[in-house]
């Protein structure tokens, strides 16, 4: 790793001082608040190319976030929320409408991992909704390998009041692996990496995408066995439903190698970073 620039130090001190938690690649900054965001940083800030010369802040999960730090250089934030389903059902909504304000404002871009989000931003002002992207821009720039060895059907996550039936009674008719208490990191990976796929449940009905879920699940050279997935996800092409669980209909291979070509490459983290913070 490099070494940093003092402004880099002084943000990181900044941050702390503010309750954050950082991880730091180069003159890039994570920033998160708990566990689950710290996951997901960690694994954003792999996903960037070694000496990538980018210099800035990037606050992962906005919607913990009150307001923006008072941090110098380029800053953006992740916003990683189900506010709405495809069919612009709400959702749980802890980002608030003042707040999103003052995010648009004091940031200079935000990543929003869904496309069915766009109507929360619809009350801010042209300048501000140009700040927005959307989409699972959450990809490495390196290839995976698809990994065909493993056994039984993984699953990490919380057992929800909605979740908790539907894996007992596909645990009666396939052999899945369920982690037993929360994990994170490199325990997660290779959890994931030793079993034949992964699955992923809703936590309450609707029609949208764990991008974090999806993002381990590439990275573990893994498909995704899952209920139907939001925009730009395709079952069948991107990853496979539950009644395929047991008797895949298309080749697993097949289906990692068309996500990849068509999702993990168009949708790569680092284009959100350039975008934002090259300016």
């Amino acid at each position: 790793m490099t070494s940093v620039l003092p402004q880099t130090e002084e943000n990181i001190a900044c941050l702390e001082a503010s309750k954050l938690y950082c991880i730091r690649n180069d003159d890039l900054v994570f920033a998160f608040n708990g566990d689950i965001l710290g996951d997901v940083a960690n694994d954003l800030s792999q996903n960037i190319p070694e000496g990538h010369g980018l210099i800035g802040t990037v606050l992962v999960g906005i919607h913990k976030i009150f307001a923006v730090p008072r941090i110098s250089g380029r800053r953006v934030g992740v916003q990683t929320e189900q506010l709405f389903d495809s069919h612009g059902k709400k959702m749980w909504k802890n980002f608030h409408e003042p707040r999103m304000r003052r995010h648009a404002n004091g940031l200079d871009g935000v990543l929003d991992f869904s496309f069915s989000n766009t109507p929360a931003y619809a009350a801010l002002r042209w300048n501000r909704q140009q700040k927005i992207w959307f989409g699972p821009y959450v990809f490495p720039d390196f290839p995976v390998r698809f990994r065909a060895r493993g056994s039984g059907i993984t699953y990490v996550g919380s057992q929800s009041e909605r979740r908790k039936p539907i894996l007992e009674g596909l645990a009666q008719a396939h052999p899945l692996k369920i982690a037993d208490q929360p994990i994170f990191g490199k325990d997660v990976a290779a959890f994931l990496t030793g079993g034949a796929g992964v699955l992923n449940i809703h936590h309450t009905e609707g029609i949208y995408s764990e991008v974090p879920r999806i993002l381990k699940t590439y990275m573990a050279g893994k498909i995704l066995y899952s209920e139907e997935l939001a925009y730009p996800f395709i079952a069948g092409r991107h990853y496979l439903p539950l009644s395929d669980l047991g008797s895949p209909s298309r080749d697993p291979r097949d289906i990692f190698a068309t996500l990849q070509r068509e999702i993990a490459l168009p949708f790569r983290f680092s284009l959100f970073l350039q975008r934002f913070l090259q300016l």
